[in-house]
């Protein structure tokens, strides 16, 4: 019977996330298009990271409209922009800003339907028996993009000038606007390859750069994957990921039409996909697309799989640069071996917020102890690190 119900909450959720995602990116391109045609084309010029890193500066800006409605709902509206404004004009504009991602976040009907669909399939095909359906684990995931709007928010608002400006006055002979022109089909094409090329060679740079794995190791940390484990980044690492993944938009332009469905696709449906706990490498399709078996070897404790599958939707990269792990049938532990200090424990609020400030601290303690173990300083063994990226120091010791 349990099971019965959820292969209906699978069909239904399936179904309503298709209704609601589909038609809906349709549309937005369909706007998009027309909007090129009436003159007012919207690429992906020399200012396109930044117009892509302009949503984090909105918190600044307050509804100009006066309310239309009268009553409670009239009273109601007229309150939030006085509220807006007393922040914006206070220099508080940041606090505006994390009620509107942490409103966007939670509303999103999209994204949590897709996540219903990924949840049934976990009960109906885990990859490993489900202990608890909430633990403090996947709390921490949920809550992550709400806990990190603020911080990344100040770094982006901080960065936001001075990007443009380098972009502009350094950068600017990169842009090549190879999609411009094209069929919007072909530019979509190419939009999705150079998309997923960029998320490889990011995710790439993050394991073997050892000051950025040390942010990202926080995203490996995780010993029990779901849907939620997607969003579980560093502020920072997210901002940088942003960086490496926006600047290709501005290099190849085209017309954001044709990333409108790419852009559905990462934010949307394929990375919550293929961090769940499902039982599945897709088949006949897993030499072509990244499945939740694949990216599960991604974050293998085991040595023989470190630093592998750094595919984000096609397998292609990693069999063009040798990073694949051929092996399509293993479903191993997940996490940071012997990192006892990223492990939440506690479903109480201040434990969870504490994990999270934890989480922030641990990139930076662990870069501190790489500079003092580069002066010959006598540092304490903090665990952790895949073999590649543990001090010379440290491997002397073994």
């Amino acid at each position: 019977m349990r099971r019965r119900l959820w292969l209906v909450v699978a069909i239904v959720a399936f179904a309503a996330a298709i209704l609601k995602t589909v038609p809906g990116a349709i549309r937005e391109q369909r706007q998009a298009v027309s909007r090129a045609l009436a003159g007012d084309t919207v690429t992906a010029d020399v200012e396109q990271p930044v117009t892509a890193l302009e949503y984090d500066t909105r918190a600044a800006e307050c509804p100009t409209n006066p309310p239309n409605s009268s009553g409670i709902i009239g009273t109601l509206r007229a309150a939030k922009n006085g509220v807006c404004s007393w922040l914006v004009s206070h220099g508080l504009g940041g606090v505006w800003r994390f009620q509107l991602t942490a409103r966007e976040y939670l509303f999103d009907l999209r994204a949590w339907l897709w996540i219903a669909f990924f949840i049934a399939l976990e009960q109906l095909i885990p990859a490993k028996p489900l202990r608890r359906f909430f633990t403090a684990n996947t709390v921490l995931d949920f809550l992550y993009p709400v806990l990190n709007a603020t911080v990344r928010s100040l770094i982006v608002v901080a960065l936001y000038q001075p990007v443009r400006n380098f972009h502009e006055t350094y950068l600017s002979f990169t842009h090549t606007r190879v999609l411009d022109g094209l069929p919007l089909f072909v530019q979509g094409m190419g939009a999705f390859l150079i998309m997923d090329f960029a998320h490889w060679f990011s995710h790439y740079v993050r394991h073997r750069v050892r000051w950025l794995w040390h942010f990202h190791s926080i995203h490996h940390s995780q010993v029990e994957m779901s849907p939620w484990t997607a969003f579980r980044a560093h502020p920072l690492e997210a901002f940088f990921d942003l960086l490496l993944v926006m600047i290709p938009m501005a290099i190849v332009g085209g017309d954001l039409a044709a990333w409108v469905v790419v852009m559905v696709l990462y934010a949307v449906v394929w990375p919550p996909f293929t961090h769940s706990n499902i039982r599945t490498n897709l088949g006949i399709f897993k030499w072509l697309l990244v499945s939740p078996q694949y990216h599960r070897v991604h974050h293998s404790i085991q040595r023989e799989q470190y630093d592998l599958n750094f595919g984000s939707t096609l397998v292609i990269w990693d069999w063009m640069f040798g990073t694949i792990y051929r092996d399509m049938e293993v479903y191993p532990d997940t996490g940071v071996p012997n990192t006892e200090y990223v492990r939440e424990a506690s479903l109480k609020p201040h434990g969870i917020l504490g994990m999270w400030f934890k989480h922030l601290y641990y990139p930076f303690r662990m870069i501190g102890r790489s500079i003092r173990s580069a002066a010959g300083q006598k540092v304490e063994h903090v665990p952790g690190l895949p073999p590649q990226q543990i001090e010379p120091a440290e491997s002397a010791k073994r």
